[in-house]
Order: C-alpha cells, then sequence, then structure tokens
C-alpha cells in the first residue's frame, strides 16, 4: 500500500465512523463482525477500493475528493440499510453485510464519477 493509498484509507474510515449512519450500521450489522477489527478491515477493503477507482478515473479525476468519499460511504450505507439488492451484489445474510470487492469499485466510480 502506497501513503496515497493509506490516506484514502484513514480518509474513509474517519467518514464511516463519523457518519450519523454508523449508529444504525452498527445496531443491524455489529453483532456479526468479529469486533473493531473486522468492522475496520471493511473499511480498509472500501478505501482501497476507492483508490482503485481513483487509478481508473485519472488523468480526468481532479479532485473534490473528500466530497467523492462522503458520497461513496453514503452509498454504502445506502447499501447496507436496503435488503432488496440482488443477491449477487449485496445480500444481508445472518445480519451479516457482503459487499463483492467488484461492487465496492463500481460504488467508489461512480462517487468519483459525481464529481468530476
Amino acid at each position: 500500500m502506497v501513503l496515497a493509498d493509506a490516506e484514502t484509507v484513514a480518509a474513509v474510515s474517519a467518514v464511516f465512523h463519523t457518519s450519523p449512519n454508523y449508529q444504525k450500521f452498527y445496531d443491524i450489522h455489529g453483532q456479526s463482525f468479529e469486533g473493531f477489527p473486522d468492522i475496520y478491515h471493511l473499511c480498509a477493503k472500501m478505501g482501497m477500493a476507492f483508490a482503485a477507482a481513483e487509478c481508473i478515473v485519472l488523468p480526468k479525476w481532479d479532485g473534490q475528493w473528500i466530497d467523492a468519499i462522503d458520497e461513496f460511504v453514503r452509498a454504502i450505507y445506502e447499501r447496507a440499510f436496503n435488503t432488496s439488492l440482488s443477491p449477487s451484489h449485496v445480500s444481508i445474510q445472518q445480519n451479516r453485510l457482503y459487499i463483492t470487492d467488484a461492487e465496492l469499485l463500481q460504488i467508489a466510480i461512480d462517487a468519483i464519477n459525481k464529481f468530476m
């Protein structure tokens, strides 16, 4: 992981954990995670997906980084709270949130594209 990726992971984690939606997320999915390290692992996967998305959209991507991260986290929460989504993308099984790497990447690309 390069420094820029680490900064992205840290930013995603900060936005995720300070969101007003975090308590609802934790109430729904918290018991299925193996403590805080497991939730931080999810944040790391989210951050790495966002960093990968940045590489895909470069050189067109010129900023509004934190706004795009806010949008990305908002979309992740939306997915986490929407149980009617296709099981191939997101499924809630035994209160455990599953989001594929491909889905994380697409959510990140969509978030970035809103600010291009």
